[in-house]
């Protein structure tokens, strides 16, 4: 969706303009949209095609104290506006931490990230002074249907997958593909920034767990990641993260496991069966489950009922999540107290 800015002033309503630069962030952008819809602000999307910020009507924009953006993919952009909130998602180790991305950041009114430990980093590292907050992912409201067929035992089609993951490749990826094959599971992964949308909801209805791998093995969880996955009422596996307050979060809903140890605990929460002398694909029986996965919903009679609490647990916690608007609240607000202390010192001169 791309729409033009209107201008605004103090005697007309306040619209957040939010920009992004990349298919994965939209749904991130529309989830915002929602969530400054239910705190009573209007509010516009825009997917800017790379050196639009340098040309009208944006170049303007960019430039007017009075318009308020909320900006997603910071990374991408050449120019950010004077008076914007920038959202950031990439981990502190990521290539995309540039000299330029963290000048960015030192400059933007209102900073945000999806990590407390990444925020304590910035606010370090780069000496930020402005307003900064950990911001929720949001989703958008129809992130919550429920996806017919996800995680089911009664799938047994073709279609039907043990596992599926997306996501870019790199070796510690590709080594975990061979050994879920090894393991005899059915694994799907996807390895380029093609799934999204309606392709990536059918691959989600016909997977028995999602798994999660980190990129970087130090990396903070995947938050952007999880969001939709759990409004969704997938079964979820991820690996620990190095972000230990942001995993706690999320440990009602997510199966964690080591990374040597998720051939074992996908197998198990795969199984097709609620008995527990069944059989599964994997040969697995609900008496072995893997122990020393960080799941309150482990253990149980058997890898089914235990993949069933899953996905309810992680519905209740993407509600919970979608109902946290106080920090996008507080973060809109700061940024428009920096918009009109700007414009008043603008108009002084």
């Amino acid at each position: 969706m791309s729409v033009l800015v209107q201008e605004t002033s103090p005697r007309h309503a306040l619209v957040v303009h939010i920009l992004y630069r990349g298919e994965c962030f939209l749904e991130t952008a529309e989830g915002l949209h929602d969530v400054l819809q239910r705190l009573g602000l209007a509010s516009t999307i825009s997917a800017l095609a790379p050196g639009a910020e340098a040309t009208p009507p944006w170049s303007e924009a960019f430039s007017n104290h009075l318009l308020l953006f909320i900006v997603l993919g910071g990374h991408l952009f050449e120019e950010l506006p004077t008076t914007g909130i920038l959202v950031n998602y990439e981990q502190m180790s990521s290539p995309w931490m540039t000299e330029t991305y963290c000048a960015a950041l030192r400059s933007a009114a209102v900073v945000c990230d999806f990590s407390d430990r990444n925020l304590s980093t910035l606010v370090q590292s780069l000496q930020l002074r402005q307003p900064c907050y950990t911001l929720p992912v949001y989703v958008p409201a129809d992130a919550f249907q429920i996806l017919p067929g996800a995680g089911s035992s009664d799938n047994e089609g073709d279609d039907c997958v043990d596992v599926l993951f997306y996501g870019c490749a790199n070796a510690r990826r590709t080594e975990m593909l061979r050994r879920l094959s090894a393991a005899g599971l059915r694994a799907e992964f996807h390895f380029e920034y093609a799934l999204f949308g309606p392709e990536r909801a059918r691959a989600m209805a016909r997977a028995r767990v999602v798994l999660n791998l980190h990129y970087y093995e130090d990396a903070a969880l995947e938050v952007h990641r999880l969001a939709p996955l759990l409004a969704a009422g997938c079964c979820v596996v991820s690996e620990p993260s190095a972000d230990q307050e942001l995993d706690a979060r999320f440990r009602s809903a997510v199966a964690f496991a080591r990374y040597d140890d998720i051939p074992a605990v996908v197998s198990w929460l795969s199984r097709s069966d609620d008995s527990s002398g069944g059989g599964s694909r994997s040969g697995r029986s609900g008496a072995d489950w893997p122990g020393g996965w960080g799941c309150s919903g482990g253990g149980g009679s058997s890898g089914s009922s235990a993949r069933r609490t899953l996905q309810a647990a992680a519905r209740k916690l993407a509600v919970a999540m979608q109902d946290d608007i106080s920090p996008l609240s507080n973060a809109v607000a700061a940024l428009a107290a920096t918009a009109v202390a700007r414009a008043t010192e603008s108009q002084a001169l």
